[in-house]
């Protein structure tokens, strides 16, 4: 997701979506959290037993199998794998070998951690949109997809499409066709949103996913107010909103900055939402304010990591922070 903080209804959301270890007890076999009970309706209709925990994993700060062995998968119940994208002749790749895909998807299958691949990403997004915009390709693209899931034993897709402009019909269709091939299979069809895509969707579309993944990287009160968008304003169902956490920061320009950068910055920036870095004040959610925000989304169907690659090690870990709440 390509960081880009936005102001509508005062929501900050983050389109990043485009690319710190550490151990535990095993999370929840994903099954058990989202096993769809039919092939019409999104599973958290069912009502999942608990919320779940899923971070983003891009492979461009160390391969997949590098990750594989240092990734900790403790509390986690689901890993995304960022991003997955078409070529002209709608074949699907990771931007990965098949070696390194089995080996992080063995690995997180061994912890009870579904996987998916994530469509698109910011800007990435636009080689899966112009592939569905063609209403007659769509067909092969989902049996293309359809094949890529089978083949690496994945658990469904996330669909990261962040251009407000191409959430329109040939959206729509290609979730419903998307849905259609792979919900029988008791794969999961789910979503990355953010307010301000949402004049672009169809509310039929955003209640077709098993659950939705909301960009919002900013404040505890942005966040509050866009979980009471989707589920209020939006009608979805609370246990299929989940809340979005950013490991890194923005200065007032939009620039980003990795956590690791910041914490390198400031040695006490994990106890606070604010520092200086190259003289810029930066934005971000520290440990208190992660614990804080993982203990809300508790009420919800869980929280979501963009990502996971930028933690550090120690007690200043966001991932340990979000562990801790669980």
């Amino acid at each position: 997701m390509r960081s880009i903080v936005v102001a509508s209804a005062a929501i900050a959301a983050c389109s990043f979506h485009n690319g710190g270890p550490a151990n535990g007890t095993d999370a929840p076999a994903a099954s058990a959290i989202d096993a769809a009970p039919d092939a019409s309706a999104p599973s958290a209709d069912a009502g999942p037993p608990g919320p779940r925990v899923i971070a983003y994993l891009p492979n461009y700060r160390g391969s997949y199998a590098d990750w594989a062995g240092q990734l900790d998968f403790a509390s986690m119940t689901h890993l995304n794998l960022a991003f997955a994208r078409p070529d002209g002749d709608n074949v699907w790749s990771l931007g990965a070998s098949d070696e390194e895909l089995a080996a992080i998807v063995g690995a997180a299958h061994a912890h009870g951690v579904a996987v998916l691949a994530s469509l698109g990403g910011g800007g990435g997004d636009q080689s899966v949109i112009v592939r569905y915009r063609d209403a007659r390709n769509i067909p092969a693209l989902v049996a293309s997809l359809d094949a890529f899931v089978a083949q690496h034993d994945l658990d469904g897709v996330d669909l990261d499409i962040e251009d407000a402009g191409a959430l329109g019909d040939d959206y729509s269709a290609f979730v419903d066709q998307t849905i259609a091939a792979l919900r029988p299979k008791g794969k999961l069809v789910t979503a990355a949103v953010a307010q301000y895509l949402q004049d672009g969707m169809s509310d039929q579309t955003l209640h077709a996913f098993d659950f939705v993944n909301v960009m919002i990287y900013s404040s505890y009160d942005d966040s509050v107010a866009a979980m009471t968008y989707y589920t209020n304003d939006k009608g979805v169902p609370p246990a299929q909103v989940v809340l979005g956490a950013g490991f890194f920061g923005t200065d007032s320009s939009g620039a980003e900055y990795g956590y690791p950068q910041i914490v390198d910055a400031d040695a006490d920036a994990w106890t606070k939402d604010e520092t200086t870095v190259n003289g810029r004040t930066v934005r971000y959610t520290g440990v208190p304010s992660m614990k804080k925000l993982a203990a809300y989304a508790k009420g919800f169907g869980g929280i979501m990591i963009w990502e996971i690659t930028l933690d550090v090690p120690g007690e200043p870990s966001l991932w340990k922070a979000i562990q801790a709440s669980q």
